[in-house]
């Protein structure tokens, strides 16, 4: 009898252990699932919670990051889901930055056997980039951004951020021309349902922004929120169309208390020890 007692004691030990699934990591641009910050979570993530954490690669990494399209850096990503034995089941999505937008096309649009049960989202551009990354000094830098960002929309095919930059004073070319982010926010006269439904079928999200993020203007879009048309004043996200309408679930996941966001102190994807061990393992923790 001890010794079923035994085995039984061990079996559920071993239920608990491996109960948190796979997590699978998407790293941010001008980054490679090599480089310090990226492999470092990865590896501390792997110690802490004792469970398969993977980053996938995007093409050669660092270069295509930046210059492959956005559309087809989120095709790769999801053939490479598809192709990876570690994510046939349930598994959980960690996007960093421009990662934070790939990692939500695997939830929302991945034909893939996996199913994802939770996705964190860290300094996401989950509604735009109001402005070329790091361009914030004064008005020398709105001159150089006033010229600039209204034609990267011609430029989809050869600059990643093209794909989800929206110029902050002119958001209708921005409706008229973009195509990735408005299918990703399901933002087209005809709603994708596919998106509505496999985004809220999710069990948590955790959604993230920096305090002193220079990189992603505003810094608000990664709790999914903008400037209003005139390109001044942030949009509350309830206030938002975009929740109002609950384009993707979000609105339903949050109203169900399955989203909860955090503020962190530092600049763009980082963080300290006490965020790491308060915000970030606990998420992946309890299945």
């Amino acid at each position: 009898m001890k010794t079923i007692q035994k085995i039984l004691f061990l079996s559920l030990c071993f239920s608990i252990v491996n109960s948190i699934y796979p997590i699978a990591v998407f790293h941010g641009i001008v980054d490679n699932c090599n480089m310090k910050n990226t492999s470092m979570l990865v590896n501390d993530l792997k110690r802490d919670l004792g469970v398969h954490v993977e980053c996938i690669e995007v093409g050669n990494g660092f270069w295509d990051s930046v210059f492959m399209p956005i559309m087809k850096q989120v095709e790769y990503a999801c053939n490479q889901i598809k192709s990876n034995p570690n994510f046939q089941g349930k598994f959980n999505v960690l996007g960093i930055s421009q990662g934070t937008l790939i990692g939500r096309y695997i939830v929302e649009k991945c034909d893939m056997k996996g199913q994802v049960v939770k996705y964190m989202s860290f300094d996401g551009p989950q509604m735009g980039i109001g402005s070329i990354p790091k361009l914030n000094c004064g008005v020398v830098c709105d001159f150089l951004n006033n010229i600039t960002v209204p034609t990267a929309y011609n430029y989809v095919n050869f600059c990643a951020p093209c794909g989800y930059i929206k110029y902050r004073y002119d958001q209708e070319t921005y409706q008229k021309k973009n195509v990735f982010l408005k299918m990703l926010n399901n933002e087209n006269e005809e709603k994708d349902m596919e998106i509505y439904n496999r985004f809220s079928s999710l069990e948590k999200v955790k959604i993230i922004k920096s305090h002193q993020d220079s990189v992603i203007t505003p810094r608000d879009s990664s709790w999914f929120e903008f400037f209003d048309k005139e390109g001044r004043e942030i949009v509350p996200l309830q206030e938002s169309d975009f929740y109002k309408n609950d384009n993707i679930g979000l609105r339903k996941l949050m109203e169900e208390g399955k989203v909860t966001f955090a503020e962190f102190r530092e600049e763009h994807v980082l963080y300290s020890i006490v965020e790491y061990f308060e915000e970030i393992v606990p998420f992946f923790e309890d299945e």
